[in-house]
């Protein structure tokens, strides 16, 4: 049986243990043609530890990174029972180096983000790896709260907004209850970057296999905002498991004013009926960023992790590097 075998298997006996960026549905559509495989650390008959991870080209080179609307990846570890926090620093270390060491050897570079839920990554460190923090909000007591406690929980400025859009007769709706599918939030949010003099960075295809997947495994919720007028003026989508929920996409009209605050509240209320656990996304756009840290959530910190490993990758990326800082 091959590791993704392995994996796939896990993964269907016990969905819980995974957070929903490791589902293997999800895998399959954002990694290229289902280009992904696993690492595995089996001691025993039990799995301690995995690390699904996307192959691809870069020019020449063999590169591990991530997938497309993707935020993490990298090692997941299976704690036995009753750890000292002794032992739990030795079990990391052990698990986390071996995955490290079964790395296919044709592999160039590798540049991952790990998942907010591993806070240790010198294991990494002590195999030649850098590290960069980077910083989403999450929250994990959203479930059971209702419209009126999440409005607490925001700023005044939000509140204020989305009021304003309430009383405009501005309607969140299910998008399979007004047929509106991948291609048109495609279209819209094409529009909406148009608009400001922005193109779309993502194939219309891509966007599809998101949505169409995550929906088909009843993992995926596609919300719409009408205005008065009934016109759809923006679009969100996440995804979700038993546990947690992560938003993927958003389109939003500019020339509306706080738009995305009306877009942001309406996804964490869809949420807040399904799950406990909520991540907006993350951006270390300082303009985005604002946006976020007006919800409520929790400023959470996860790690994106890279090696240059093969000594032509190094090369090519010091001329890279050297040709960027000469065009400055």
């Amino acid at each position: 049986m091959s590791n993704k075998d392995i994996y796939l298997k896990l993964f269907s006996q016990e969905p819980e243990k995974f957070p929903v960026l490791f589902s293997p549905w999800w895998l399959d559509a954002v990694c290229d043609d289902g280009n992904w495989d696993v690492l595995l650390y089996i001691n025993g008959d039990k799995i301690y530890g995995l690390w699904p991870y996307f192959q691809a080209k870069q020019k020449i080179f063999k590169t591990i990174h991530q997938p497309a609307f993707t935020q993490y990846s990298g090692p997941l570890l299976f704690y036995p029972e009753g750890l000292t926090e002794v032992k739990r620093l030795e079990f990391e270390k052990k698990v986390i180096s071996n995955l490290i060491d079964v790395v296919p050897k044709e592999v160039d570079m590798i540049s991952i983000n790990s998942s907010p839920f591993l806070l240790n990554w010198l294991p990494f460190y002590w195999k030649g790896f850098r590290q960069t923090t980077r910083y989403t909000y999450t929250t994990n007591s959203l479930s059971g709260k209702d419209e009126d406690a999440l409005l607490q929980t925001y700023t005044k400025d939000v509140r204020k907004a989305i009021n304003k859009f309430r009383s405009q007769g501005f309607v969140c709706r299910d998008a399979k209850d007004v047929n509106f599918n991948s291609r048109d939030f495609f279209l819209l949010h094409k529009e909406c970057l148009r608009k400001i003099n922005r193109e779309i960075s993502y194939t219309e295809e891509l966007l599809k296999r998101m949505i169409d997947y995550s929906i088909s495994n009843k993992s995926g919720k596609l919300l719409v905002v009408e205005d008065e007028h009934n016109n759809i003026c923006g679009a969100t989508f996440f995804i979700y498991n038993s546990f947690e929920a992560v938003v993927i996409n958003t389109a939003a009209d500019h020339t509306i004013k706080h738009l995305g605050y009306f877009l942001n509240h309406l996804c964490i209320l869809e949420a807040s009926r399904l799950v406990s656990s909520y991540n907006i996304g993350g951006s270390m756009i300082e303009g985005v960023e604002k946006i976020y840290r007006q919800f409520g959530l929790h400023q959470t910190p996860y790690f994106n992790i890279s090696k240059e490993i093969s000594m032509c990758y190094k090369i090519y990326s010091a001329v890279r590097n050297l040709g960027k800082a000469i065009l400055r």
